[in-house]
């Protein structure tokens, strides 16, 4: 049994992620909200490159600590399906990219089972993610992803 509980700490600022990669146990990177609105996905720092930017902060400010640290980020959108392309032309209005962009962000999950299972290993190695936080609403549609995840 763990003596203390592990801390968790969140953020999108360069200065809150260097203070969690010191501190905390487990990581989650998200947009920044310096702008003081909320609705995080709304920040143009949903792109992959602003999340790889901001792994690549949290890797050099933890060190040696980076390989035990469990780095998470929120699915704000989620659809699993043969009609991807539909749903992130209904979702573009929400995120200010490019709408080819879209996919790539690590907010958004869309697509076949298989395809999904791929960009979340792909998210794994490419920005350190090995947690996902998946919205209770899509729960029973993600299932299916979490079960091929399992199996292989």
């Amino acid at each position: 049994m763990q003596s203390t509980p592990r801390l968790i700490m969140g953020g999108g600022s360069s200065r809150v992620l260097a203070l969690a990669a010191q501190h905390a146990d487990d990581i989650s990177i998200l947009p920044s909200l310096r702008s003081g609105r909320s609705g995080a996905h709304r920040s143009p720092e949903a792109s992959l490159e602003a999340f790889h930017r901001k792994s690549q902060w949290v890797q050099q400010h933890a060190g040696p600590r980076w390989p035990t640290m469990n780095i998470s980020t929120q699915v704000f959108f989620l659809h699993v399906g043969r009609d991807k392309s539909v749903y992130l032309d209904r979702i573009a209005s929400k995120l200010p990219l490019p709408r080819h962009r879209l996919a790539e962000s690590p907010l958004v999950l869309a697509g076949e089972v298989a395809e999904i299972c791929d960009v979340i290993r792909g998210r794994q190695q490419l920005l350190g993610l090995n947690y996902l936080l998946i919205d209770h609403a899509h729960m029973h549609a993600f299932a299916p992803v979490v079960e091929a995840l399992a199996a292989s």
